[in-house]
């Protein structure tokens, strides 16, 4: 069989130190962040894309000047129908212009070398890829080489499978934390809490689908429930721009590995709606109907909330409420609970049933 590169490209931009004193030196997880996301990238039977299509600024090099020639280098060589991939792992903050990331050279009170997200909007537009994921770890915020690769033919992503992973279109952005959050690295760990577990994702921790495919929806669900279950106070946030499918973003050969998406159904078929939102909902806003300022956003009325108690007996407080339909209702709830976690499995099955 013959066999073709997958087109996608990607750049990884890891800034373990800066210059300003101001901030505080990231250490080796920011390092291993990156080396763990390129190891996923051009793994020949998982992302597959090709060891010179992924690109890497690091310490001193992951400077402001730096990210945005490359970016203009790459968007000259990637066509509309190249996928494009940009993860960063550093320091990112809000400031008076809005949030930013900060390269190596950021001096925030000098305001230069701030990665603003006009800045890197500008940089992006000009990439022409139809299809762009950005991860980006920070505070507030496949095919084969085959002139190198020496994998056996069972881990090649052959061509049905590459235009599989070249399909779809928009621009997603999958971020760490929300802009008034600050994004972990857990003693113990040797990468940073959100792409410990994006790696976990892409390597199929959160499920497959019937063709063994990864895919954005499912990958950021996954993500954003393990990193709140083991940091309730870091909620992952996923945005999308004109996006037109649940992409995949990796694939799984070994038919034997591939896992299901994990879902409730068994624990929560035999409950009440108001029950099995509450064990639902204690994994998705684990802190309480406020978490996320999700009631507030569903038009509930937050003073007439007991917020006292863990987020557990909050939630089965609120939703006592809605069952005496004195409060918003379970669909009003679950719409907007479907803005933070798009196509969540488990509120499909609430909201169908």
């Amino acid at each position: 069989m013959n066999y073709r590169e997958f087109r996608g490209h990607a750049l990884i931009v890891t800034v373990d130190s800066n210059i300003d004193p101001a901030f505080k030196d990231l250490g080796k997880a920011v390092i291993a962040d990156g080396d763990a996301v390129r190891a996923i990238l051009i793994d020949p039977g998982l992302c597959g894309y090709a060891d010179k299509n992924v690109v890497r600024l690091s310490g001193a090099d992951a400077s402001l000047q730096a990210i945005k020639d490359t970016l203009e280098k790459m968007s000259a060589i990637i066509e509309e129908d190249d996928p494009f991939f940009l993860f960063y792992s550093g320091h990112g903050d809000v400031g008076a212009g809005g949030a930013f990331l900060a390269p190596v050279d950021a001096v925030p009170t000098q305001g230069t070398g701030l990665l603003t997200s006009q800045l890197l909007a500008e940089a992006l537009l000009k990439v022409r890829s139809k299809r762009k994921l950005i991860a980006i770890d920070a505070c507030c915020s496949g095919g084969i080489d085959l002139t190198g690769a020496r994998a056996k033919s069972s881990k090649w992503l052959g061509n049905a499978l590459l235009d599989e992973m070249e399909d779809g279109e928009g621009i997603v952005v999958i971020a760490s934390s929300r802009s008034s959050e600050s994004s972990m690295i857990l003693g113990g760990d040797s990468t940073s809490l959100f792409t410990k577990h994006l790696v976990a994702g892409f390597r199929g921790a959160g499920g497959h689908d019937e063709g063994g495919f990864i895919r954005v929806f499912d990958l950021f669900n996954y993500v954003a429930v393990s990193v709140r279950a083991e940091w309730p106070s870091q909620a992952p946030v996923y945005a999308a721009h004109h996006q037109d499918s649940n992409f995949a973003v990796a694939y799984c050969e070994a038919v034997e590995k591939r896992i299901r998406p994990k879902s409730l159904h068994s624990e929560i078929a035999h409950m009440t709606k108001a029950d099995s939102l509450v064990e639902l909902f204690c994994v998705l806003y684990p802190l309480g109907p406020t978490d996320q300022e999700l009631w507030v956003r569903a038009g509930g009325d937050i003073s007439r909330l007991v917020l006292s108690g863990t987020g557990r007996i909050q939630w089965v407080r609120a939703l006592r409420q809605i069952d005496r339909g004195l409060s918003v209702s379970i669909p009003d709830i679950i719409n907007v609970a479907f803005e933070d976690y798009p196509k969540n499995r488990n509120l499909e099955m609430l909201r169908d049933g």
